[in-house]
Parts: C-alpha cells; sequence; structure tokens
C-alpha cells in the first residue's frame, strides 16, 4: 500500500481513495457500518451506548443483589469500551476523510457528522458512474492488448492485474471465462511467441479436460519470472564475455579493430 495518501483531486482518483479508506476502516472493524455501497437496510449498525446499572438500594443489599448488579456492572463496562472504541474509529476515520480530499470538495462536507453519511455524500457527488467506468476499463483494456516498450514492461503488467480487478468488479465481458488470459498471452505473441504459443495450447488441453485454466494473475506471475531469468542471463551471459575479452591478449594489428567493433 502507498505510503503517501492518496487526494480525492477528481473522479479518476475515486477507486484508489476509496481502496484506501475501506482498508483504514476494515482494520478497525468499522466498513461495514460505513461502506457507501450498502443499502441502510444491509449495512451494520453502530453498536448501542450502553446504559450503566444502578447499584442496589441500600433496602436491596443481599449479597445475591450485590452479585447480580456486579455482573451487570463488569459486562456494562465490556461493553462501554467497545461502543467508546468504535465511537473513536468512527471519528478518527471521518477526520482522515476530511484530510485526504480536495479542498473544492469540502462543500460537500458541511453540516454532515457522520463518517456514513459523508462517504455517502461524496459517492455520489464525485465517484464516476459505473457506466462511465466501464466504458473507461473497456477503452483501457483495448490500449493495454498492445505489447509495451521494453522499458515499460512492469508497469504494463501491473496494469493487467488492475484492469482485470476493475473489469471483474464491473462484470464486464473482458473477464469471463478465460477471456483475459487469452487477451493477454495474444498482446504477446509478436514478441514471446514461444510463451505465448506454449500456454495458449495449454489453455486449451485444460479446457478440452475441464481442468482449470491458469488465472490472468498466474500468467503474469510466469512471465514476470521467466523475463527476469532471460534478463539475468543475458547480463550474465555478456559480463562473462567481457571478462574474457579483457583477460586474453589481443593482437596490436587487430587491437584498434577489435576495440571499435564491441564499443571498447
Amino acid at each position: 500500500m502507498p505510503t503517501e495518501n492518496v487526494i480525492l483531486s477528481s473522479p479518476a482518483a475515486w477507486e484508489s481513495w476509496i481502496q484506501i479508506i475501506q482498508a483504514k476502516a476494515e482494520r478497525r472493524e468499522i466498513w461495514r457500518i460505513i461502506d457507501p455501497s450498502e443499502t441502510d437496510a444491509n449495512a451494520d449498525e453502530m453498536l448501542p451506548e450502553p446504559s450503566k446499572p444502578a447499584p442496589p438500594s441500600a433496602d436491596d443489599s443481599t449479597f445475591a443483589a450485590q452479585m447480580t448488579w456486579k455482573m451487570a456492572y463488569d459486562e456494562y463496562k465490556n461493553n462501554k469500551a467497545l461502543f467508546d472504541k468504535q465511537k473513536e474509529s468512527m471519528q478518527d476515520l471521518r477526520i482522515f476523510i476530511l484530510q485526504t480530499i480536495d479542498a473544492k470538495y469540502t462543500t460537500y462536507t458541511y453540516g454532515i457528522s457522520s463518517a456514513r453519511d459523508l462517504l455517502a455524500k461524496l459517492k455520489k457527488s464525485i465517484a464516476p458512474s459505473d457506466e462511465a467506468r466501464r466504458h473507461e476499463i473497456y477503452n483501457l483494456w483495448q490500449n493495454q492488448k498492445h505489447f509495451p516498450t521494453e522499458q515499460t514492461v512492469e508497469s504494463w503488467l501491473m496494469d493487467w492485474e488492475t484492469l482485470y480487478s476493475d473489469a471483474l468488479r464491473l462484470r464486464l465481458p473482458e473477464a469471463a471465462d478465460n477471456r483475459a488470459q487469452i487477451d493477454f498471452l495474444l498482446s504477446l505473441v509478436e514478441k514471446h511467441p514461444e510463451f505465448a504459443g506454449y500456454w495458449r495450447q495449454e489453455i486449451a488441453r485444460r479446457t478440452d479436460t475441464k481442468e482449470s485454466a491458469p488465472s490472468l494473475a498466474d500468467l503474469v506471475s510466469k512471465f514476470r519470472i521467466q523475463r527476469h531469468e532471460t534478463l539475468a542471463a543475458a547480463q550474465d551471459s555478456h559480463s562473462a564475455y567481457t571478462t574474457t575479452l579483457q583477460g586474453r591478449k589481443i593482437n596490436p594489428k587487430q587491437g584498434s579493430t577489435e576495440a571499435t567493433e564491441l564499443g571498447l
């Protein structure tokens, strides 16, 4: 997770921002209470503030009465501690929400004291609609199917996993069945035909035998590992070649030509 807070500065930042809010709320066990996607009927309720039991009166100071009161008081203390913890968590999260929204959105926060109401208002006013998000993810998916330059392969691989997660949540056809895996492999055909060809055949074989196909995350991980191993092997080979060249005697008549050809 990022070490710096994500600022809700535009509709495009909503997904990243709400994920951090959700993670913090889940850690405090209050997400089901404040989840803005839940209806009032489905959302969990806040714990009620417990009432402190009154001690037995002077006319009823028997041992049994004292023990009954003590048990009720111990239960009250436990419930009060849970209530105070939940209340503090809600207040802390509300402050965090206010600290991580752009100043231009503070107008949506005036007069709202509940963290859940605050999130519901921000979602209604800022978050892109599911339809707009579907259109955005579809366009990004089409662009994703082109293999990038070597310098951006790592970020491209991460984008595959992020886009798939978004498409799955929005129930887009791109995330159905093995479509994501096939699209990923097709994007590798030109630059990495062996990897793409092998795994396309393997998916077809597993489909025929009704076995589970590798997930997109599996394929991305396998490709990443293979790529790292290939780059490392190439680097080792280059280092060994350079060491051999530097360790042998070069004919003076050929030295200038060889050095020029090798860039030395």
